[in-house]
């Protein structure tokens, strides 16, 4: 009754807090911080992984694409005017993640194709490699992206701007293992790379 959702109004207006935590600019400030310290840390560490397991071309190449993710993830967030905060965050280091597992997915193809066949000229090699591997790079980037899909039409808006700034990131990711960092491999011997 209405006797009823008023007192039931009055009791949670009579509400007491044990404890309030406001986080104020400064301390904004130091996490962002940290976390924009957490990113270049991150890709530093990626790129020494890279520059060790593969040398040569791949690390080149590797390197390279990650660069451009990494700027174009900025970008994005400017141009799409999303705050750039612990969630920003979070999203470029899952994305660099992302990106750089699917290099070293289709890197270890082209490795094992260089392997196999000896006389195939390079260029073809690398196609080869590349269509091998594309249904496994749409397949998983498809569904990682049903799943941002899923988080934006069900999720608050905090998760949408997350999934808005994701589906980008594993777009950008696909796009620069497929075609930036296999690209850069033409211009390097890989047969005689000690990988």
């Amino acid at each position: 009754s209405c006797r009823d959702f008023i007192a039931a109004g009055q009791a949670v207006d009579n509400v007491q807090y044990s404890q309030v935590q406001i986080v104020g600019p400064k301390i904004g400030g130091e996490l962002v911080r940290g976390g924009i310290l957490a990113i270049l840390v991150s890709f530093g560490l990626m790129s020494v992984y890279i520059w060790i397991r593969y040398r040569g071309g791949y690390a080149v190449g590797s390197f390279v694409s990650l660069l451009l993710d990494f700027v174009l993830m900025f970008g994005f967030f400017s141009i799409a005017g999303l705050e750039f905060n612990q969630t920003a965050i979070a999203v470029i280091l899952m994305g660099l993640g992302y990106s750089i597992n699917d290099k070293v997915v289709n890197y270890d193809r082209i490795e094992e194709n260089v392997k196999r066949y000896h006389k195939m000229p390079m260029g073809d090699l690398i196609d080869l490699s590349v269509n091998e591997m594309l249904r496994r790079t749409l397949m998983t980037s498809v569904s990682t992206l049903l799943a941002m899909v899923g988080l934006y039409i069900f999720g608050s808006t905090m998760l949408q701007e997350f999934a808005i700034a994701m589906s980008f990131s594993i777009v950008m990711g696909t796009l620069t293992s497929i075609y930036i960092s296999n690209v850069i491999l033409y211009h390097f011997n890989l047969r005689d790379t000690d990988v």
